[in-house]
């Protein structure tokens, strides 16, 4: 029997498919790993809510959700969440030195804004760990030197 993959959509069978029992149903996906991964982006994306409001204040306003996922379209929530936690100071500076805002869309507008300009530019900082190598060994120094060109004739007379 064919199931249909969650993440995906694909058509699985049943016997290989893996599955993951919530609330009482069975859901299919392809494998552990898209499940783990689906599962990893509903977290980032639930903590990108919760850091928003933060930025922003608590909202019922569907403009919020709707930024948020446009700009998760292209960029995924997982590198939204990351590039929210390390420049959460910068945003929030942004936001409450710049003029009273007239109404909370026209906030929410500016914050989206100014994730939408950086994010594509945003590299996750990567720790850089000291290790010491020592096990290596230099096997063979070559060292080049200019050679002078040689003439027809020199060549000639090599021979």
């Amino acid at each position: 029997m064919l199931v249909k993959c969650k993440g995906c959509g694909n058509k699985i069978d049943r016997d290989i498919a893996y599955k993951v029992i919530i609330k009482g149903k069975n859901k299919y996906y392809c494998n552990k790993q898209e499940y783990e991964a689906i599962k990893i982006e509903k977290e980032s994306k639930n903590k990108v809510i919760n850091l928003s409001f933060e930025l922003i204040g608590k909202t019922t306003n569907t403009a919020l959700f709707k930024e948020l996922q446009e700009i998760a379209n292209i960029h995924t929530y997982t590198k939204l969440l990351k590039y929210l936690e390390e420049n959460m100071v910068k945003i929030d500076a942004a936001i409450c030195n710049n003029i009273p805002f007239v109404n909370e869309y026209a906030k929410i507008r500016y914050y989206s804004t100014i994730i939408k300009n950086e994010i594509g530019d945003f590299k996750e900082k990567v720790e850089i760990h000291d290790t010491e190598i020592n096990d290596f060994e230099i096997i063979e120094e070559i060292k080049y030197s200019s050679t002078k060109k040689k003439s027809f004739d020199d060549l000639i007379n090599e021979y």
